[in-house]
């Protein structure tokens, strides 16, 4: 980013001033940028954050024109794009970077239970047989599972919720679906999953994919970044991956104007830059995948293990634009760990555990939108 910053600013003449934030303090301080009208004019966030920005008024809407004089270039992935998106269909943020969930798994491992690869993962009930015999076989465990506070929790969660027709929230964002009976279907089938991650307990963000690197379980659910880091090299030679069962999500980095900017017309011509088909080929994917189809054709993405992610990138599904993902999401987030700290001390229960969180949430969440 600092190299492609320093191009523009030959190109340009505008300066621009480069604050990296950690990701464990990325949530407080955009908070503060948004409550306090103070900071960068632009910044790059998560889509399922954007609505939250937009519920604090704190986002500078893009009029339609300012949408096409700043991606002349491109098409985007549709679920890129709707990320961005009110559900009245403003465009509050372009993407910069995309973001998918997969599965991670061993090929040889597989190969020893007799597992055909080829129709391991296409379901859900798919998926929990090869974790059946993966588990017969014996050795390590089948899965590795975040499981552990962290909003990319429900990332994975919503693979299941969707494929067996449920949702979180009503197609118009205006109701909750927590308690639907098919909604229920989803969370309980990706929580059953709970009895093949052996002896884990409680993952903390990322714990999963050091546990899968490291050769300590046959399969995982993460994102692209595993491919750029070290495997001990019985994984590494044996790793491969599979589109989820049911509907994938896709989410992203999205590029944001603050309301509170004095500097607009130099910020939306730093979008435009960083949106340009040659500032992709610095971007990614050290800022997630493409968000356009034709930035697939180059390296690294021209390789064989990336087509599942561009499988999934054309045929996932954003979250809800709705202004009230962000509480929904929130409030998931926090129940999660709970839930999977009865799950693996009572898996028999599963059930049960989920309907009584799910629907204590949905009760408590809808007494808070009627107030």
């Amino acid at each position: 980013m600092s190299a492609l910053l320093k191009q523009f600013e030959q190109e340009e003449n505008i300066r621009v001033r480069l604050e990296m934030i950690p990701w464990s303090m990325g949530w407080q301080r955009l908070v503060e940028v948004g409550l306090y009208h103070a900071g960068p004019d632009v910044s790059e966030i998560g889509s399922t954050w954007i609505l939250d920005f937009v519920r604090m008024n704190a986002l500078r809407a893009f009029t339609p024109e300012e949408v096409t004089a700043m991606t002349p270039e491109k098409q985007y992935f549709s679920a890129a794009v709707a990320g961005g998106k009110g559900s009245d269909g403003t465009t509050w943020a372009l993407p910069l970077g995309g973001d998918a969930r997969v599965i991670f798994y061993r090929r040889d491992l597989l190969g020893n239970a007799g597992v055909d690869e080829n129709k391991a993962f296409h379901t859900p009930t798919q998926f929990q047989n090869t974790l059946e015999l993966l588990q017969k076989v014996g050795g390590i465990a089948p899965l590795v599972l975040q499981t552990g506070r962290s909003r990319n929790s429900i990332h994975s969660v919503a693979s299941w919720v969707w494929g067996l027709g449920g949702d979180f929230l009503t197609p118009d964002g205006l109701k909750l679906q927590l308690d639907n009976p098919r909604t229920m279907d989803g969370f309980k089938a990706y929580f059953s999953l709970g009895r093949y991650l052996g002896t884990q307990r409680i993952m903390e963000e990322y714990d999963s994919d050091s546990a899968f690197m490291h050769g300590r379980a046959a399969t995982t659910i993460s994102g692209y970044w595993i491919l750029h880091e070290d495997c001990i090299p019985e994984v590494e030679k044996n790793l491969w991956l599979a589109v989820m069962p049911g509907i994938p999500f896709v989410g992203g980095e999205h590029l944001v104007v603050w309301r509170h900017s004095r500097r607009q017309e130099a910020a939306l011509r730093l979008i435009r830059f960083l949106n340009r088909s040659e500032s992709s080929q610095w971007l990614h994917p050290h800022f997630g995948l493409p968000v356009s189809p034709t930035d697939w054709a180059r390296p690294p993405f021209d390789r064989p293990e990336y087509n599942v992610f561009l499988k999934t990138m054309e045929t996932g599904r954003c979250f809800s634009t709705s202004p009230l993902w962000g509480l929904v999401e929130k409030r998931l987030s926090e129940i999660l760990p709970d839930i999977w700290t009865e799950v693996l001390a009572q898996p028999e229960h599963v059930d049960t555990i989920v309907e009584k969180h799910l629907s204590t949430l949905s009760k408590r969440l809808e007494t808070a939108l009627r107030a």
